[in-house]
């Protein structure tokens, strides 16, 4: 279990906690919309707390797409001549 802190950043950043944080805001959207008038008060306060959690961790992602961008350089490498 010493795998360390960045094992579990690249778990965290993986495609699965992206599908299933759309998934949650998904049906936590649905669940407060269809049922807003039979559902408790703990259970609103709970879809709302999840659904904010997984909208956060999606917009992490997007963050760090735009951040990543291209890997590309802007222009190609110029070799350093020599003498």
């Amino acid at each position: 279990m010493s795998s360390g802190f960045g094992e579990l950043l690249a778990n965290l950043l993986s495609y699965s906690v992206l599908i299933c944080s759309i998934l949650i805001v998904v049906v936590s959207v649905i669940l407060l919309i269809t049922k807003r008038k039979t559902m408790g008060k703990g259970t609103k306060i709970l879809l709302i707390t999840l659904g904010a959690i997984a909208v956060v961790v999606i917009v992490f992602f997007v963050f760090i797409v735009i951040m990543a961008g291209s890997n590309h350089p802007a222009a190609l490498p110029v070799p350093i001549p020599i003498g």
